[in-house]
This record gives C-alpha cells, sequence and structure tokens, in this order.
C-alpha cells in the first residue's frame, strides 16, 4: 500500500512540475506558431514578387 501511495505522490510532482514548465496549453501553439520560421509559400513579400 505504501508503494501505491509513494507513486501517486510522485506522479503529482512530476504532473506540477510538467503543468510549471510548460505553463498553460493555450499560450503555447500561438506563440510557437508565430516564432515558427515562414516558408515561401507563406511569406505576402515572397507573393507579391511572383
Amino acid at each position: 500500500m505504501a508503494y501505491l501511495f509513494a507513486f501517486v505522490i510522485l506522479l503529482a510532482i512530476v504532473w506540477i512540475g510538467w503543468r510549471l514548465t510548460y505553463g498553460s496549453s493555450s499560450a503555447t501553439p500561438s506563440a510557437v506558431r508565430h516564432d515558427a520560421p515562414r516558408g515561401p509559400d507563406d511569406d505576402p513579400e515572397f507573393l507579391d514578387k511572383l
């Protein structure tokens, strides 16, 4: 029984650490999408030159 309790506590610590490290999921995709490099088919300047 002690092993089960220790496992649950360990899972809680890992989950809390993951949430503190990566933050909320609502902010992450927009930040990643904003900082991602753009390809030539997404670049308005490139498309204007065609």
